[in-house]
């Protein structure tokens, strides 16, 4: 599929009532990888209405936010700086609780059947949205931690202040020390701009206002992070010796094994048991590779056999392996997308996977939809290229900005990166309007007010029975049946600070306010 003109992106624009668009399209095999695009202007809730979009607009990110924190969270793991209160080593699957109890985090006394059960929480199991704890925060779980999967922003917001009192550091200065600037995102930040004399808080979840080649640049360095290769060597490795690889790698030599860390430009001997077996049994797995004949890419399954031999893993690489299969995913199920669409996803940690018939991760993606913001980004992780954009809007709702960016997604992003199941999924889900064929707008309200409904129901405590929620998602009186709901799915929120955050510019709109349709349904793409 050829990649749109810019009349046609315009055209869709025009029809979908969207000001202004910020597109960014990689390439990492182009000596300037990065190719910016902008159309439109700024829209009317901006401080300087419908002046130019220029490369350097700055938008919201919305959801967007989350891979970058997941980022951030996997780089202080793999780099160690995070430890327990005790001192241990804090990695993937230690329980949070060990640096910040669940009840301090929410500022509240909590059952203790939830602070017991809170103490399985991890790290992986929030950045794959498998912890349970439902969307609206509720200080209960709606399933056994990390078994299934549920999107939500509590969980996360625990892990940020988690890390927050153990490194003594504010989110933002992590941000910019760990993310911005050693990846030259020289326009962004976690701090959402404001009038003068509020005091708005960084969100992991949500508060990212960057510019579409930023957000580029963010995701050509966790591909290059991805991708490792092996080699046999004679000698033992150094940086030195190592520096022309193209990313990192694993080394294979007579008498130990090595790892190469291409963005820091160190070499790590791996400890392997002292009788040898571990070495002897890396040598027969990788019996076809030789100093001439190295290992380009290492597939996942030869990945996951190094790391079952040897214990080691760059937790950076397993975003990129698929950690709950959306298989089962019954809100999926229940709004009718296609089994063949949810046998073909999975989540990461902190990235939406999309996978081939034999498994492989072909595509990592996310969304945003928050106020009049939309984004996404797609990548190609095989052949490390990428789409990104940001759209804004000029239609309000609630108190708030509306835009309606998402109709752009398979103009932008499908001709770019193959990713037909996570737009089949994402779309049938949702309920947000794919096209702008006549009637769209409408269309767009009556489905996101029925799947409001079902969110709300299922959230109604004590919930409604499963089956009476499927029923009342079919329902054309949608809209009238979700008052009898509210009071029971009102949002409980753990002890943080409300957020304001502009459009574009310093009119400030809120970002926390009473659940619409897409701040309570768990949209594993966009926000809530």
């Amino acid at each position: 599929m050829p990649r749109p003109t810019r009349a046609e992106i315009e055209e869709r624009m025009r029809k979908g009532e969207i000001p202004g668009v910020s597109i960014a399209y990689l390439d990492s095999k182009k000596a300037s990888p990065v190719e910016p695009v902008v159309i439109g202007t700024t829209d009317v809730h901006s401080s300087t209405p419908h002046t130019p979009v220029e490369q350097d607009t700055i938008f919201g990110a919305a959801s967007l936010s989350k891979p970058v924190f997941s980022y951030l969270a996997l780089k202080l793991i793999a780099d160690k700086k995070l430890s327990t209160t005790d001192g241990k080593p804090f990695d993937l699957d230690t329980p949070i609780s060990e640096i910040l109890p669940i009840g301090e985090f929410y500022g509240k006394e909590v059952s203790s059947e939830f602070s017991v059960d809170a103490k399985k929480i991890t790290s992986r199991m929030v950045l794959s949205h498998t912890t349970g704890i439902p969307i609206n925060g509720a200080p209960r779980f709606d399933f056994e931690p990390g078994t299934q999967y549920a999107y939500g922003n509590t969980a996360l917001n625990y892990l940020q202040k988690a890390i927050e009192k153990q490194t003594r550091q504010s989110f933002e200065t992590l941000a910019q020390e760990e993310v911005f600037r050693p990846l030259r995102m020289t326009h962004s930040s976690f701090l959402p701009p404001s009038k003068e004399g509020s005091a708005p808080q960084p969100i992991a979840a949500n508060s990212l206002h960057t510019t579409a080649s930023d957000y580029a640049r963010f995701a050509a360095a966790w591909m290059q992070e991805k991708d490792c290769s092996l080699i046999k060597m004679a000698v033992a490795p150094t940086a030195e010796n190592q520096k022309d690889s193209e990313n990192s790698r694993y080394i294979l030599t007579a008498t130990g094994f090595f790892y190469y860390n291409k963005s820091k430009e160190t070499v790590q001997e791996i400890e392997l048991d002292e009788a040898g077996a571990k070495l002897a049994e890396l040598h027969r797995q990788f019996s076809h590779v030789t100093e001439n004949r190295s290992v380009e890419r290492l597939s996942d399954k030869a990945l996951s056999q190094i790391t079952t031999i040897t214990g080691h893993t760059n937790p950076l690489q397993e975003a990129f392996r698929p950690a709950m299969r959306l298989t089962e995913d019954q809100w999926a199920i229940d709004m009718g997308v296609a089994e063949k669409d949810r046998q073909h996803l999975a989540w990461g940690l902190g990235l939406g996977l999309q996978l081939d018939d034999t498994g492989e991760v072909t595509t990592a993606f996310h969304s945003g939809d928050m106020n009049q913001w939309r984004g996404w980004v797609a990548m190609d992780v095989k052949a490390r290229s990428a789409v990104v954009y940001f759209a804004n809007g000029d239609d309000a709702k609630n108190g708030s900005g509306h835009g309606y960016g998402h109709v752009l997604a398979d103009v932008i992003v499908a001709p770019e990166v193959e990713l037909t199941h996570g737009l089949d999924w994402f779309f049938k889900k949702f309920g947000v309007s794919r096209d702008v064929n006549p009637g769209w707008k409408h269309k767009e309200e009556d489905d996101t007010a029925r799947i409001d409904t079902y969110v709300r129901s299922c959230l109604a405590s004590p919930p409604m029975p499963l089956r009476e929620a499927r029923e009342l998602a079919t329902l054309d009186t949608a809209r009238e049946r979700m008052q009898q709901y509210r009071s029971a799915s009102s949002e409980i929120r753990p002890n943080e600070p409300t957020s304001t955050a502009t459009v574009e510019g310093d009119k400030e709109v809120e970002e926390h306010k009473a659940p619409s349709p897409f701040q309570i349904t768990p949209k594993p793409l966009g926000d809530s």
